[in-house]
C-alpha cells in the first residue's frame, strides 16, 4: 500500500453526491425543534373562542358608550354609588375579557364570561324588586338590557349548544320582562311581548353562528388529532424500517463478513480479531449507544488507512484529509462501513484486468467542509439493475447506510468490463 498526502486525481465532474433513494431525502427533511423549543399552536377551538371574547369586548365598549344618557337618566338616585358600580361591572367585565382574550389561560376567561351572566340577571333582579316602576317617557328603555347580546355571547362561546340556548330564552324572557314592567307605554305587556320576541329573533343569529362555529372548530381539532396520529404512526414506521436496515447492515457487514473471512482462513488471526472485537462492540452500541464524539481529520484518515490495509492490501491511498476536520462519530462509522463494503465488494467480485491483475485505489478528499472518498477498481464491473434488492451489500450496506446519516450520500458506478466507481462523501 502507498500512501500520498495530496489528491491527484479530480473528482469527476459528472459524479453525484447524492444517492437518489428516498432514504436519502428523508435523510435531509429539516427536523422539527424539539417540544420546549417550539411555541405552543392552539387547538382552533380555543382560537375561536379567544378572538370571540375579542369581539365581546369591542362590542361592549361601543354599547357602553351609547348606554351613557340612558344610565344618566335612569341611574337610581338612592344609592348614585351602587348605580355606577353597577353600569362599570356591567361593561367593565366584557372589556377586561377582550383586553386579555389572547394571553390570559382561557379557564379565567370562562369564568369572567359566566360573571357576566350573573352580573346581568342580578341587575335584572335588583330592578324588579327594588325599580318595579314606570321610566320617563322616551327613556323608559332600561340601560341594562341595550347590551342583552353581551352575557348571551359570553355563555356561547364556552356552554354547549343546549346550554346556549336555554340561556338565550332566559335572557329575552328576563329583558322583556323588564321592559314591560318599566315601559311608559300605555299597553306595557305587549311592549314587554314586542321586545322579547325581537331579541328572541336578533339573538338567535348569533347564539346559531356561535355554535356552528364551535362545531367547525371542534371538527378542524378532530382533524387534527387524526392527522397527528398519522404522521406519528408514519414516522414510527420510518424508524422502525431504519433501525431494521442498521441491524441488516451491520449483520451482513459485521457478523456475516467475520464468519466468511474466518472459513477462508486468508485473513490473518490478528485483524480476524480486531474485526470480530469491532463487530461485537458494533452490537453493543445497538443496546447503549455510544457517546457521538467528534473523530478527527488525522484520525479519521489513519483509521481508513487501516481499513484499506487489512481489506485490501494491494491497493493505494491518497489522502489530503485537513487535520482541523471534525466529523460526528455516526457520520465517520457510517464513512468507514460504507468505504469497507465497497473494498470487500472489490475483493470478493472484481475479478483480474485485462492485463491479470486488478489496481484498486481509495482517493480521500477534504470537499465543502466534509470529505469524499473514492473507491476505485479496474475489474470486471457489473450490471447495476441486475443486482437483485435483496442483496444488501450496495442497497444498504453502502447507499442506505449513507443516507440515513445527515449529510451523508452515496453512489456507485460500474460497467461490465470498465470496473467500478464508490462515491461515498458527508458534508456538515
Amino acid at each position: 500500500m502507498t500512501v500520498q498526502t495530496e489528491a491527484t486525481r479530480p473528482a469527476s465532474p459528472d459524479s453525484p453526491d447524492a444517492a437518489p433513494t428516498v432514504a436519502a431525502r428523508l435523510a435531509r427533511t429539516p427536523r422539527p425543534a424539539p417540544p420546549a423549543t417550539r411555541a405552543r399552536i392552539r387547538p382552533a377551538s380555543e382560537r375561536l373562542a379567544r378572538t370571540l371574547f375579542a369581539g365581546l369586548g369591542v362590542t361592549a365598549l361601543a354599547f357602553g358608550a351609547l348606554s351613557v344618557d340612558s344610565f344618566l337618566t335612569q341611574r337610581w338616585s338612592p344609592a348614585p354609588a351602587l348605580a355606577i358600580a353597577a353600569w362599570l361591572v356591567f361593561f367593565g367585565v366584557p372589556i377586561l375579557v377582550g383586553i386579555s382574550s389572547f394571553w390570559a389561560p382561557l379557564r379565567l376567561l370562562r369564568g369572567i364570561a359566566i360573571g357576566q351572566s350573573v352580573v346581568f340577571f342580578a341587575i335584572i333582579g335588583f330592578w324588579l324588586l327594588f325599580r318595579a316602576e314606570s321610566l320617563p317617557a322616551g327613556a323608559d328603555i332600561p340601560w341594562v338590557i341595550s347590551y342583552t347580546a353581551g352575557p348571551t355571547m359570553a355563555v356561547a362561546v364556552i356552554a354547549a349548544d343546549r346550554v346556549a340556548w336555554i340561556h338565550m330564552v332566559g335572557v329575552c324572557l328576563a329583558s322583556g320582562l323588564l321592559r314591560a314592567v318599566t315601559s311608559a307605554d300605555p299597553n306595557p305587556v305587549l311592549v314587554g311581548v314586542q321586545d322579547g320576541l325581537y331579541a328572541v329573533l336578533a339573538l338567535t343569529v348569533f347564539v346559531g353562528l356561535f355554535t356552528v362555529s364551535r362545531r367547525r372548530a371542534a371538527s378542524v381539532d378532530a382533524a387534527e388529532v387524526f392527522a397527528n396520529a398519522d404522521v406519528a404512526e408514519a414516522a414510527a414506521r420510518v424508524a422502525r424500517t431504519r433501525e431494521r436496515l442498521t441491524i441488516d447492515a451491520l449483520v451482513h457487514d459485521g457478523v456475516i463478513s467475520t464468519l466468511l473471512m474466518a472459513g477462508h482462513g486468508r485473513v490473518p488471526p490478528r485483524v480476524l480479531s480486531r474485526h470480530a472485537a469491532d463487530t461485537l462492540i458494533r452490537l453493543d452500541a445497538l443496546r447503549a449507544p455510544v457517546p457521538d464524539r467528534p473523530v478527527s481529520g488525522v484520525e479519521l484518515e489513519r483509521r481508513l488507512e487501516r481499513l484499506v490495509t487489512e481489506l485490501a492490501p494491494d491497493a493505494s491511498i491518497r489522502s489530503d484529509l485537513d487535520a482541523d476536520l471534525r466529523v460526528p462519530a455516526v457520520a465517520a462509522s457510517a464513512v468507514l462501513g460504507a468505504v469497507g463494503e465497497a473494498l470487500r465488494n472489490s475483493e470478493a467480485a472484481a475479478g483480474a484486468g485485462h492485463d491479470g491483475s486488478v489496481v484498486r485505489t481509495v482517493i480521500v478528499q477534504a470537499r465543502s467542509g466534509g470529505l469524499r472518498v473514492e473507491v476505485l477498481d479496474d475489474g470486471v464491473g457489473f450490471d447495476l439493475s441486475a443486482v437483485p434488492p435483496e442483496r444488501l451489500g450496495i442497497t444498504e450496506s453502502i447507499l442506505g447506510r449513507m443516507a440515513r446519516v445527515a449529510g451523508g450520500s452515496a453512489a456507485v458506478r460500474s460497467w461490465p468490463g470498465a470496473g467500478t466507481e464508490v462515491v461515498v462523501s458527508w458534508t456538515p
